[in-house]
């Protein structure tokens, strides 16, 4: 549904869920929204689901950022994520990438 409103609370309710099968329509909120707020709750909801697919999707739009996505957003949501050793070890993989150095350093000092 087009109305702002309906997708707001739709979105809410997914985060709410923390339910890893609500990732492809939070993606879809995250990448299509003209709403500033709603792409900013949509990456702190992914950044709440369980499982690597979570991690997999931060970590590709770190490498390659929808426009409405600002590197901020995206640094501060995957360093909300549980820091499993997996996600560690990629982000450790993109300290190598000199373009990913910064926000990849960033993250892992959210992180701990």
């Amino acid at each position: 549904d087009p109305d702002p409103s309906v997708v707001e609370a739709a979105a809410q309710g997914l985060a709410d869920l923390e339910d890893a099968r609500a990732l492809p329509a939070l993606v879809r909120i995250a990448e299509r929204s003209i709403d500033a707020n709603l792409v900013k709750l949509a990456l702190r909801s992914i950044a709440r689901l369980p499982g690597p697919a979570a991690d997999a999707q931060l970590l590709a739009w770190l490498e390659a950022r929808p426009p409405r996505i600002s590197l901020d957003q995206l640094v501060g949501a995957i360093g909300l994520r549980d820091p499993s050793s997996a996600l560690v070890e990629e982000l450790v993989m993109r300290l190598r990438i000199p373009s990913l150095r910064g926000p990849a350093e960033s993250i892992l000092r959210l992180m701990g």
